[in-house]
């Protein structure tokens, strides 16, 4: 057990709340760090004028459209890998994790082909000027293979993950951002008499040089350091590749389902209130995030403990992980609702100064915070599913609670015309979940 930081960690030996703890901490920096690319390329950008941060904006469900594919394959690989490991299969974990290397470098390649040729009628598609278009074609021309890269990069992090290692593709997505927020002023707006501007042209090749770096890195870790990966005598059962792709495709469509449902809640909400309701609201879910990565990074971390110690039949020590993590649910809960519903207004106004937005932001923060519990732990349990291979039941909590509870909860309330009925329905379908969840636990763990 000597030096696991930076070794493979066996998790079917030692603290539980160590492992849990030591693999959380550098997600909450990888995610942090994902969401601060973004924001970078946004602030940049915006600068150009109004065309290119549309063309910017339109290019946003595209890319999240191949990271969820990217995050569903290493949720597969990380589910399969850290049961075989339990099971002490050392050798045939190698040649999976090379095959999922194959095959993330083959959906990279094609990936990368199909969307570039198919950029203008695609953004045209999706409602973009004839100026936003070709803004849109410099950027992605560029983003597209950028993508690819982190495809590749993400599924590598599902072998370390199920190796009990966090640390190094936190640390690959950390250079990635701070490479991106270095060049990125320097290749938009150029230096005089050293680099010549261009404009939304330089955030693209910004994003694909910086995932460039994080893989390389990446992959060097994975191939020279810890020897993940093996060319030589591949030999693995097909029925193991198949069980990752049966996990990958729901757990793909499943990250899907919240940007979809948030779509529904604006569109509901500029109905019944207004288009600064749409913006209280997006203030509301950005502020909610950020409260909740440390419970986005522990859904990472509990799915390779619970795998590697169900692979290696210790039932008891895997349940115990869950009731931990489930715990931590409830405490961290208590700490979103007592200072979300306190600071609602004051943090609400840091993102906006329309007292209409503002209002809606806070109102959303008092009702929902309280509710944020019954979220993590469908959340927690979802991963907890994922890495027992039981994705497609994952896929039916998330979908009930996304989209069939919430519209559900949401034409009833309307119906009877009370008011703010997407922020209740929102609460109301995170706590009958979250009720299920628990029930559904209990009974698991009986």
């Amino acid at each position: 057990m000597r030096g696991q930081s930076q070794l493979k960690r066996d998790l079917t030996q030692g603290r539980i709340a160590d492992h849990l703890f030591k693999l959380s901490l550098p997600m909450v920096v990888s995610i942090t760090a994902s969401m601060s690319f973004n924001l970078v390329d946004t602030y940049f950008v915006g600068k150009l004028g109004v065309d290119q941060l549309a063309a910017l904006s339109f290019s946003f469900p595209v890319v999240l459209t191949i990271l969820n594919l990217s995050i569903g394959l290493a949720i597969g690989t990380s589910s399969v890998l850290s049961r075989m490991l339990g099971e002490k299969k050392e050798k045939e974990v190698q040649s999976l994790s090379t095959i999922i290397l194959l095959i993330g470098f083959a959906l990279s390649v094609s990936m990368t082909l199909i969307g570039v040729s198919t950029i203008s009628p695609l953004f045209r598609a999706l409602g973009a000027t004839p100026a936003q278009l070709d803004f849109a074609r410099e950027y992605m021309l560029w983003a597209y293979p950028a993508m690819g890269l982190r495809l590749i990069a993400v599924s590598i992090s599902g072998v370390y993950r199920a190796n009990g290692i966090t640390l190094i593709p936190s640390a690959s997505m950390l250079v990635a951002t701070l490479f991106n927020l270095v060049l990125d002023p320097i290749l938009i707006f150029g230096i005089p008499e050293l680099v010549t501007p261009l404009g939304i042209t330089g955030a693209g090749i910004a994003t694909l040089l910086g995932n460039l770096l994080a893989l390389c890195f990446e992959f060097y870790m994975a191939a020279v350091k810890y020897k993940f990966f093996s060319f030589r005598d591949i030999s693995f059962r097909s029925e193991k590749l198949k069980e990752v792709l049966r996990i990958a495709v729901p757990a793909s469509i499943a990250n899907s389902l919240n940007p979809i449902a948030l779509n529904i809640a604006n569109y509901l909400i500029a109905i019944e209130v207004s288009t600064l309701g749409v913006a209280g609201f997006g203030v509301a879910t950005k502020i909610q995030f950020f409260s909740m990565i440390p419970i986005l990074a522990m859904s990472a971390a509990i799915g390779p403990i619970v795998g590697q110690n169900h692979g290696s039949s210790q039932k008891q020590r895997a349940h115990s992980a869950m009731r931990l993590a489930f715990k931590i649910c409830f405490l961290w809960g208590l700490v979103q609702a007592i200072c979300l519903t306190a600071f609602a207004y004051p943090l609400s106004n840091l993102f906006t100064e329309s007292t209409e937005s503002i209002e809606y932001s806070s109102l959303y923060l008092n009702w929902v915070s309280v509710t944020l519990v019954g979220y993590s732990l469908v959340i927690i349990y979802s991963a907890i599913l994922n890495a027992l291979g039981e994705a497609n039941k994952a896929f039916v909590i998330i979908l009930s609670r996304s989209l069939g509870l919430f519209l559900t909860i949401y034409f009833i309330l309307d119906a009877f015309s009370i008011n703010s009925p997407v922020i209740l329905a929102i609460s109301g379908a995170n706590l009958v979940m979250g009720a299920f969840v628990l029930y559904s636990f209990k009974t698991k763990v009986s």
